[in-house]
């Protein structure tokens, strides 16, 4: 079954969903089609995928030490906290990129990735603007 989740936030509309790929084996469940589920409160979108992985931009992920990231995360971001989205208090999430843009970086970027065996690996993670905009929901029974 294929389920696209329901976009009601007006506020997202025209924002295209996005398509990850090139994710280390170790966190191949954060590729895949990212659709917009809300604006957190810089007023950029978050993204999930169908594997209820997330992706969005966390102006300091907790430590005060890591301004301006773009993150994958598992984790659903708060919408009115204007730091550490995903109230840990700590950076801990799968990936990150530091960029301020109003949008992910899109085309092949080195993104910073807990792949396994400690700390991060530098990875070319592609990320597409899909030309498809969620608006509803599909259902494939």
């Amino acid at each position: 079954m294929l389920s696209i989740l329901v976009v009601a936030d007006a506020d997202l509309e025209g924002v295209k969903s996005i398509i990850v790929s090139g994710m280390c084996t170790a966190r191949s469940v954060f590729d895949g089609l990212y659709v917009p589920i809300a604006l957190t409160a810089s007023g950029k979108p978050s993204y999930k995928n169908e594997d209820g992985k997330t992706l969005y931009f966390d102006p300091d992920c907790g430590t005060g030490t890591n301004p301006t990231l773009w993150i994958f995360d598992g984790q659903i971001p708060s919408v009115t906290a204007t730091s550490d989205l995903d109230g840990d208090g700590v950076c801990n999430h799968a990936g990150f990129i530091s960029d301020n843009g109003d949008f992910p970086p899109t085309g092949t970027n080195t993104w910073s990735v807990y792949c396994g065996g400690g700390g991060t690996t530098d990875t070319e993670i592609t990320l597409t603007e899909n030309e498809c905009v969620a608006t509803g929901s599909l259902s494939d029974d």
